[in-house]
This record gives structure tokens, sequence and C-alpha cells, in this order.
């Protein structure tokens, strides 16, 4: 007897969204490029916030890259913004680890935010520290 949680309408849904993110990560290496030549292993990077999109997002390229011999990098920012930025910067860092994925991250300074609001001073900080 077939599973009847796999024809869900949301198991349906979740397939869907997971076959069309492979696809358009499938696209990503034949577009890398070293010295003029296809890249011998190919890497895929995410940024990495730690919410649940990105952490759902990083998961899928981790299992991608793992059956296809590819890297995959995730890049967290830590802005400083939330009072609890260092326990998701420490959250993202374990969570890459426990999938095999190579991590790193930035710590910025968010200044000049009377103008801009506050995310576009974050991305012009990150902007700045490059």
């Amino acid at each position: 007897m077939a599973n009847s949680r796999n024809s869900t309408p949301l198991n349906k849904l979740a397939a869907k969204v997971e076959a069309t993110f492979k696809r358009a990560l499938e696209a990503i290496p034949a577009r890398v490029v070293v010295s003029g030549a296809p890249a011998a292993r190919p890497r895929i990077a995410f940024a990495y916030s730690g919410g649940l999109d990105s952490a759902l997002l990083l998961e899928l390229a981790a299992g991608f890259c793992r059956e296809r011999d590819r890297q995959v990098y995730a890049f967290h920012i830590h802005h400083g913004l939330s009072p609890n930025a260092d326990e998701w910067l420490a959250h993202c860092e374990r969570h890459a680890a426990s999938l095999g994925v190579h991590f790193d991250s930035m710590r910025v300074d968010v200044q000049g935010t009377d103008w801009h609001g506050v995310e576009q001073a974050a991305r012009l900080e990150i902007g700045r520290a490059h």
C-alpha cells in the first residue's frame, strides 16, 4: 500500500520545490570557470542567516552536493543587530558542521542607520568591509 503521507498537498509542494531547487543548483556549476577552464570540483556558496528558510536551503544544498561530490559553503554575517546575534552565529556554525558544510562568518559594525535604515546600513557596512 502506498504511503498516504507522500500524497498530501504539502508533501507534493515540498517535492516540487526540492526538484526546482535541485535543477537550479545543477545549472550553477555549468557556469563556474577557474583560470579559463571548468572547476574540477564545483563549489556552491550560500548566505546563511540561520533562519528556517536559509536552514532548509542549506540542508537541501548539502544533500545535493554530497550526492554529486561538490563543495558547499555557508557564510554568515554577524551584524550585532539582535541581542541574540552571538547565539545565531553559534547556531549557524553548529548547523553547518552537522551537515559537513564549510562555514565562515564576518562581524560588521552597523553604523549610520539614521537615514539608511538598519538593513541598508548593514548592507553598506558589508560592502565597506571588503
